[in-house]
Order: C-alpha cells, then structure tokens, then sequence
C-alpha cells in the first residue's frame, strides 16, 4: 500500500509500479525525482497514489485492523483489501466507529476468497472491480440500506441496478433479472467463463466496461429499451461474433466494441442518423461490424442526431 524511494534514486524504469493498485501512498525522499508526475511518469508509480510525502516522518493514512487494511482520509474510509487466506470473509462493520465504502481494488485479484459476506452500513459502488478473484457468492446483510444479492450476485438494494457479477462462477449463460435498468460499470469485466448473456426489456443503461473482456462471450442482442452503451463496454470480447443493436439505443461510447476481433456482424434496428456512419453502411451488417471495431471510428462516441 505504501512506497518509500530513497534519497539517492535518480529514475525509474518504465513501467516499474505498472498495474499497483494498491500503491496509494508514496514516501518520496528522492532528490533527483522531485517531481514524480513528470520525472518517473512512465513508471505508473503516481497512477493510483493518493498521497506523495516529500518527509519521512509523514502520518500515514492507512491502517491494518486485523485482517483488513483501511485508509482513512478525514471522514472518507475505505477498505483497502484482506490479507488473511480463508475462504469465507465477513466485512467488518465498521472501522473506528465509522462506516466505510470498498476501494475500487479492494479484491482486485484475490485468490482466496470465494464468499464475500457484506454487512450492514458498508457500500459498494458501481466501478468496483472484483477482476479476477475467486469469489462465487456475494452474501449481503438484510439490514444493508443499499445493497443486496441475488443468486450470489451484488445489486443495488431496490433491484435496478447489477453491481457485480461473482467472478468466480462457473456457469456459461446468465440472465439477467427483470427489473435491472442498468448493468454498472466493470460488472462482468473479463470474465472468462460466459459465453451466453441474455439482458431484459426495460433496461435503459449499459455502462463503462460493464463486459468488458469478456473473452467467451459470442453474441448480444441489446433490447430496444437501452439507451446508451458506455465507453469500452464491450471492449476485447474477442469472440464475440454478432451483436443487435436495439432501436433505442442513441449513444454508443467510445472503444464500445473496440477489439472485437471476430465481430462480423452487427444488426441496427435503426440505423439512421448516426453520427459516425451513413445509414446504408449500417444496413449492411458486415460494414457495420467493420466501423464498430474499426481503430478510427470506434475512437469516437457514436450518437443519434
């Protein structure tokens, strides 16, 4: 969680602190790398810190308590991951006294745990990735005022939105429940396992990377109801070979279907008026598929007019 870089450290190689998520504070006594955000850029040691202390003898912000590893900033806390190896975790309920919400890494690749028990008071916001860990259940406290699961699977309390998809199930189909109006960000982000994900009339948002390298998934049918796909949303689903894109739909994000590299066919129930192609491109279903992966076009977000 922390990094001291001493006095007599003159650079870093590129890519040296790459993908260190839980790199959030820096001691940096260096005197040569004065300025990290410049000097040691290309080393990603600044993309997830929070903190960079010029002093020693600075206070840090994070804390074990037992098992678990918090940062406190004021009256913001988060727990920052688990450091015990069983395979069954119960969240604590509370740090200090105080509530907590979970930092976008916290289980960020763990191997161990396979159910996560969520209690009362503790959030979980869309965007926090569970990417490549073991878990196979969620299990949230009745008494949580914004969160509950269904099937082992992390939504919002009222039912409308999919936070999290477990990771670390086996099963290749899935369908989603009828009530989600929107599927969150990074929900099913590279899951290797699904190959089939069938999605409800009445869903109006698919959001940033919500399937993002899903390197099984083969096809998707977008119902009419959806209005927006986000940014990188279906990004690397390398398998994925068609896709109907519903009448509603009126943005398409940037890099939504950016590396899809077997999509060779995309089916517009409406395709006109689109920012980025001309209506008798996406009639063709192999032209259409060609811009949604092509390195240009998909650089831009697409939009009815």
């Amino acid at each position: 969680c922390s990094v001291t870089l001493g006095k007599g450290l003159s650079s870093i190689e590129s890519n040296a602190f790459s993908n260190c998520v839980h790199l959030l504070e820096i001691y940096n006594l260096s005197i040569t790398l004065t300025n990290l955000q410049t000097a040691a850029s290309q080393s990603k040691i600044t993309m997830y810190a929070r903190d960079i202390y010029t002093s020693a003898d600075a206070i840090s912000k994070i804390a074990e308590a037992g098992d678990f590893v918090f940062y406190v900033n004021g009256t913001q806390t988060m727990l920052l991951g688990y450091l015990g190896t069983d395979s069954t975790v119960t969240l604590p309920g509370n740090y200090n006294g105080a509530a907590y919400s979970l930092y976008l890494y916290a289980f960020y690749s763990d191997s161990h745990i396979t159910t996560l028990c969520i209690p009362k008071g503790v959030s979980v916001n869309t965007g926090v990735s569970f990417y490549s860990s073991a878990i196979t259940e969620f299990v949230v406290d009745v008494s949580n005022t914004s969160l509950k699961a269904i099937d082992g699977n992390l939504y919002s309390k009222d039912g409308t939105t999919l936070i999290a998809y477990a990771p670390g199930k086996t099963e290749e189909s899935f369908y989603v429940p009828l009530g989600v109006t929107k599927i969150g960000n990074s929900a099913f982000v590279d899951n290797r396992v699904l190959t089939s994900i069938a999605l409800p009339d009445g869903l109006i948002t698919i959001d940033t990377s919500a399937f993002s390298g899903c390197t099984k998934l083969t096809s998707i049918v977008i119902p009419d109801s959806v209005t927006t796909i986000g940014q990188n949303a279906f990004n690397a689903c390398r398998s994925l070979t068609s896709v109907t894109i519903g009448k509603g739909v009126t943005k398409i994000g940037i890099s939504a279907f950016n590396a899809c590299s077997s999509l060779t066919e995309a089916i517009f129930k409406d395709p006109k008026n689109w920012s980025e192609a001309a209506e008798y491109e996406l009639k063709d279903k192999a032209q259409a598929a060609a811009l949604l992966t092509d390195t240009w076009t998909s650089r831009f977000e697409w939009t009815k007019y």
